[in-house]
């Protein structure tokens, strides 16, 4: 999101320095360790949106709609994909709450629809269970490397400044601008978005500021899978686990990137903050993920390692976790998308916010001590280069 407010503040004849922690042996960013799904909008609870079917209706629509068009308005083409959700026959609740969920977004019959048993048994083989009810949905994994990478480019083209830092930066308040340091080096800014995932917070802190929210964090397991999923988002709500299958291959090796996700169960709603490298698991949490695990799909598992999914849970009335949070603290404003599906709508609601800011605020000039343009290709948790394990220990 940070990335696409730099690209939008360019086309508006801004120069903005964006600042990111470098990827030395593990991938910094939390939306980066997150499953990389774009959702349709039809996985979220009406319950989230205080029971108002409406609100749900909008939101789910706008969700389904947002994330294509982030696509499509970067040059990308929508994967030709679905995901399948699994559900128990006996759980009577739960498909009728999808179902009006699929009739209050409007799918299309190709969109959303219940498997017949036979189809369901032709595509899930293995993993296909006579006790469950299949229904293909409009869910699928997309290249978050490839959207960052466009966005990125663009914003480097009309002038912005991406900097990776080796430390995390630290910020403070000097009347009416923010002081940033970082490696060494200090610069002013008289507007400052703060994007940085569960490390907003912290940011946040070091300002004053507390915001009014918290962190869940989630193990991943992340691995290779061969033979390949019927889908490549994979729901089984009887067993309470999601799988979502990247396209990322090797011609020589038929396995294809897996991040697979447990239930509520394995999830700490409550987390801390800390240091990247310093991530790890309570080992319940991994029997949990594990126990949800049929036989199936770990027969299928290799090079298995785990990663912790952090997420920014708002507590205010009125927000989504799913949606955009936005506030605004002075010439400081923190921003965070609630899913990366929503990433361009939600930048430009946040440059919205900016905007007013910059047009009553002194210009900065950015120093001519700032590096040349991070360009690298961006890294993606589950590839084979990277080798960490937030489990080691």
């Amino acid at each position: 999101m940070g990335t696409a407010v730099a690209a939008l503040a360019t086309q508006a004849g801004k120069r903005p320095i964006v600042f990111r922690l470098k990827d030395s042996g593990i991938p910094r960013a939390d939306t980066l360790r997150n499953q990389g799904w774009l959702q349709s909008g039809i996985m979220y609870p009406i319950a989230a949106f205080q029971g108002d079917e409406v609100r749900f209706q909008n939101f789910a629509r706008s969700t389904f709609q947002s994330g294509r068009g982030m696509l499509k308005s970067i040059g990308l083409p929508i994967p030709d994909d679905n995901g399948i959700v699994g559900i128990n026959k006996d759980d009577s609740r739960r498909i009728g709450k999808l179902n009006r969920r699929a009739e209050l977004i409007g799918f299309s019959i190709d969109q959303f629809r219940q498997l017949e048993p036979d189809e369901a048994r032709n595509q899930l083989e293995a993993l296909y269970n006579p006790k469950q009810l299949y229904f293909r949905i409009p869910d699928l994994p997309f290249d978050e490397a490839k959207v960052l990478e466009r966005l990125r480019s663009k914003a480097i083209e009309n002038g912005a400044k991406f900097f990776q830092t080796e430390a995390p930066v630290t910020i403070s308040k000097h009347g009416s601008v923010t002081r940033i340091n970082f490696d060494g080096q200090t610069i002013e800014s008289s507007v400052t978005l703060i994007a940085a995932g569960s490390g907003s917070f912290d940011l946040l802190k070091q300002l004053g500021i507390t915001a009014n929210g918290k962190l869940r964090l989630t193990p991943l397991l992340v691995g290779q899978t061969d033979p390949v999923l019927p889908a490549s988002i994979f729901i089984d709500w009887g067993m309470g686990y999601s799988a979502v299958q990247h396209r990322y291959t090797d011609d020589r090796n038929p396995a294809r990137p897996i991040v697979v996700g447990g239930g509520d169960a394995t999830r700490l709603k409550n987390a801390k903050h800390c240091l990247y490298e310093n991530r790890e698991f309570r080992e319940e949490h991994l029997h949990e993920l594990h126990n949800c695990l049929p036989a199936p799909l770990t027969d299928r598992l290799s090079d298995v390692r785990y990663t912790a999914g952090y997420e920014v849970i708002p507590d205010q009335y009125g927000v989504s976790e799913f949606g955009p949070w936005i506030q605004e603290f002075g010439n400081v404003v923190f921003a965070s998308p609630g899913r990366a599906t929503v990433a361009t709508d939600a930048a430009i609601k946040t440059w919205g916010k900016l905007t007013t800011k910059l047009n009553g605020n002194k210009k900065i000039p950015i120093p001519h001590s700032i590096p040349g343009n991070w360009t690298e290709p961006i890294k993606m948790h589950f590839q084979k280069i990277y080798t960490f394990n937030d489990a080691e220990g």
